[in-house]
């Protein structure tokens, strides 16, 4: 295996280090980040081109590490460039060795035929794969100590790797940051890869080269946000005490705090892209050729014996099969609101959050009702929400102050106000629903009306953009219709960098696009030639950034740099000038507040709701 360097860095070397006169070419050293992978399989040839495959595989990511297999003294350092509370640029090296085990489904396309032809002894098959599957990880610090006096007696025992759990150590200050939560140690992933195979009549030698994407940033226990929760001292008395036994002397020895984090006091940003991570996998497998299948007189009397009752369960569940008017065109408007998960609602009685603002949602979509209680549809929708805002549609309560977290427990806490870091996100998407129908989807011979309850599943893709408005300004007259008034302006937050994306030294913006899926519960009134509808819907995204707000550092560590470098501006329609934005109008904050207080402080998506009403017509 290998550890793909997307959040730190692998050292990197160029050939004009191997040998004077070759080209200056820049090269990826992967020594010190070389783990094992093992596991076993059971694959099923379907036909000449096609192969189904059923893995467990257990294996280990880690980098930076003193021994490592197969290698030994191969410890080139991974690295995170950051700023530091300081506002010094650091360069903090980092080493991790985590154990993964993984449940997978995968695919094989062979490029050429899958089988030996008659009195054919061998031959090569290539071919693709594609895979699906779950993991379980843990991340360990490593400490090495010696077990020999005899430097090299054993190639690779004479020292002990010491591990302790990095998920227990809490190292982006999990155990000392209140409401904090800790990642998951299960996620899913997904392959693609390479085969290659020597098939000889009953047995077959293998090799495929796989790269493999999760769906979670911690298998090197490292993803967005600060050092330590921005306050080291308490980080460093809330770590377990980790000890281990001299293998030499027999002595109680502490394991090194700084094997845990490096970073020390200083602190600073951690991980500083938006990806989840992955790695590599270069595997060979040994496989024998079962003749016929063996498990067919297990489960062959269990399947027969009971499909007919599945077919029979399917089709009462889904009904009838429509004969006419099986298509529906219609269109939503409603409300939608963000679900407050990154900044947080005031409470009305302490119990019922209240969200802070009401924005317009609206949507068109077609809809085909092949059965009476099975529908599909597919729709474009555009929803707005926010945080904080002053110009909008319906302003219902405040949002809740952000409390700074600071070294000294002693010192007054330092709040910003929900102000400092107000949003207003458009968004436009497209989707697919599927319905499942408490009644049969129509209206009764004889019926003037009839009330259907539905619930729905859906899936789409998103574009969207967060802004900021920026008050107490003089933009001048507004155009016609215009979302933007004339004493305000919003600026879109890519450009602002809110966690230093313009200045830290691998900061870059988050993307516009993200995956949607959504939950719904759907009331139907049918009348002789309409459809009324009310909706209420869930979504969840794939992306933490529809508030502008993630688990990285505010502003980077450094909010005067991050003011420097800031070139966002508006348009002045009485003068006809652009007039720049200072840092103080697009989010003023106290200057005592520590910029490396957490963000976000779960590890979850942000969402929204919807509340529709609709009108349909069947065609």
């Amino acid at each position: 295996t290998l550890y793909d360097g997307r959040d730190l860095k692998m050292a990197r070397f160029s050939t004009a280090d191997i040998l004077d006169g070759l080209p200056n070419i820049g090269m990826l050293w992967p020594g010190g980040a070389i783990g094992y992978t093992g596991g076993g399989f059971i694959q099923y040839n379907r036909n000449s081109f096609v192969s189904y495959k059923a893995s467990v595989n257990a294996l280990n990511v880690n980098a930076y590490k003193r021994r490592t297999f197969p290698y030994r003294f191969t410890a080139s350092p991974v690295t995170n460039f950051t700023i530091d509370q300081q506002g010094n640029r650091r360069n903090y090296y980092h080493s991790f060795s985590t154990s993964v085990q993984t449940a997978e489904l995968s695919v094989t396309r062979h490029l050429t035929s899958n089988q030996l032809k008659e009195g054919q002894a061998s031959k090569w098959v290539s071919g693709w794969t594609a895979g699906l599957g779950a993991l379980y990880f843990m991340p360990y610090a490593v400490q090495s100590v010696n077990t020999s006096t005899q430097p090299y007696k054993w190639y690779l025992f004479n020292i002990r790797d010491i591990k302790r759990n990095l998920r227990s150590a809490g190292t982006a200050g999990q155990n000392t940051i209140e409401g904090m939560a800790k990642y998951n140690s299960l996620a899913l992933m997904v392959s693609t890869g390479f085969t290659i195979s020597y098939l000889r009549p009953t047995w077959r030698f293998t090799g495929e080269i796989k790269g493999n994407m999760t769906s979670t940033d911690y298998l090197d226990d490292f993803g967005r946000g600060t050092y330590f929760g921005g306050d080291f001292n308490s980080w460093s008395e809330s770590v377990p005490e980790y000890t281990f036994t001299d293998p030499l002397s027999g002595e109680e020895r502490s394991f090194s705090i700084s094997n845990l984090s490096i970073a020390g006091s200083q602190g600073g940003s951690r991980a500083q892209n938006y990806l989840p991570d992955g790695f590599w996998q270069i595997q060979f497998s040994l496989s024998k050729d079962i003749d016929g299948d063996h498990l067919e007189k297990y489960y062959e009397p269990l399947i027969l014996s009971n499909v007919e009752k599945i077919k029979e369960w399917w089709f009462q569940q889904r009904g009838e099969k429509g004969a006419s008017n099986i298509w529906e065109a219609g269109s939503w408007l409603g409300a939608a609101f963000y679900d407050g998960r990154d900044l947080r609602y005031k409470k009305s009685l302490g119990i019922l959050p209240m969200p802070t603002n009401i924005e317009l949602s609206q949507g068109l979509y077609i809809q085909k009702n092949s059965y009476e209680r099975y529908s599909w549809n597919i729709g474009m929708h555009a929803a707005n929400m926010s945080y904080a805002r002053t110009q909008t549609p319906l302003q219902l309560a405040s949002g809740r102050n952000i409390l700074s977290y600071n070294n000294d427990p002693n010192s007054a806490a330092v709040r910003v106000r929900p102000r400092s870091f107000n949003f207003f996100t458009r968004t436009s998407s497209l989707e697919s629903n599927i319905y499942y129908h408490f009644r049969d989807y129509e209206l009764p011979e004889g019926k003037k009306f009839r009330l259907i309850p539905s619930f729905g599943l859906g899936l789409g893709v998103m574009n969207y953009t967060p802004y900021r408005e920026v008050r107490g300004l003089d933009v001048g007259n507004p155009a016609f219709l215009r979302w933007k008034r004339a004493k305000s302006h919003y600026v879109d937050l890519r450009d602002v960098g809110s966690e230093g994306q313009h200045i830290l030294p691998n900061g870059r913006a988050y993307g516009k696009w993200a995956g949607l899926y959504n939950a719904s519960f759907q009331l139907s009134m049918h009348t002789s030639k309409w459809i009324y509808k009310a909706e209420i819907k869930s979504n969840m995204t794939t992306t933490d950034y529809l508030d502008d707000f993630g688990r990285g550092a505010w502003y980077g560590g450094n909010y005067a740099m991050w003011g420097d470098v800031l070139d966002v501006s508006y348009f002045n329609t009485n003068t006809g000038e652009e007039v720049p934005l200072t840092a103080d109008q697009v989010s003023d904050i106290p200057s005592d507040f520590n910029l490396f207080t957490p963000r976000a402080t779960n590890n979850l998506m942000d969402g929204y709701l919807q509340f529709h009403i609709g009108l349909s017509k069947r065609f």
